[in-house]
């Protein structure tokens, strides 16, 4: 879409769409860019001529010796970036999609609700790490691993609930127990057969 002052060009069947700029304060993205020359939106649904579509946006002032003279807005399918973010994960992997303030526009799987983030994202400071993580609830235990996007402002983001981590080092623990055992075990065989093989020598000796 291109937002502008008196647009001279116009089609409600085209896929670039021109408006009036005046339109642009009621669109999704609109408090999003006030303070900003370009910005992502977060998730929403968009009304288009082949249906509700949801969608992120990608919003950049048109300036002109400081004066504005428009939006260009792009739309991507969300469902399109998602499939991005889920790779060949399997379908419960949490992944969060953050913009430059540190603010989700984008998830998959399950993921703790907004008022916990200020906080992680604080810590977030590197453009890549890991640290764990337990919510102001003390509902969720995870380890938490980003990594920045200099080309997009975005950082991605994966949470791995703990248990799941702990369990395959239990899992670990309880093979190599397992294994342990079995090695006192069977050097203990193979001491007593020893034994057996150097004492009978003796007892025939003896005899």
């Amino acid at each position: 879409d291109v937002f502008m002052g008196r647009p001279r060009y116009g089609d409600s069947e085209s896929y670039i769409q021109f408006r009036e700029i005046g339109e642009a304060s009621e669109q999704h993205w609109s408090s999003i860019v006030r303070r900003n020359d370009y910005a992502w939106s977060d998730e929403y649904t968009r009304h288009t001529l082949q249906g509700d579509v949801n969608v992120l946006s990608f919003v950049r002032k048109v300036m002109y010796n400081n004066k504005l003279l428009g939006y260009l807005v792009i739309h991507i399918k969300s469902d399109t970036i998602k499939e991005v973010m889920a790779g060949h994960s399997d379908q419960s992997a949490s992944r969060m999609m953050l913009d430059a303030s540190g603010r989700p526009i984008l998830h998959i799987g399950e993921v703790p609700d907004s008022g916990a983030w200020p906080e992680w994202n604080a810590r977030m400071k590197d453009n890549s790490g890991v640290f764990r993580i337990g919510n102001h609830q003390g509902k969720l235990d995870s380890l938490l691993v980003y990594s920045r996007s200099a080309n997009f402002d975005w950082t991605m983001v994966e949470l791995t609930p703990w248990n799941q981590i702990t369990g395959g080092s239990v899992k670990l623990a309880k093979a190599i127990a397992v294994i342990g055992t079995a090695a006192i075990l069977l050097s203990i065989i193979l001491t007593m057969l020893l034994s057996r093989q150097f004492t009978k020598p003796i007892k025939r000796l003896g005899r």
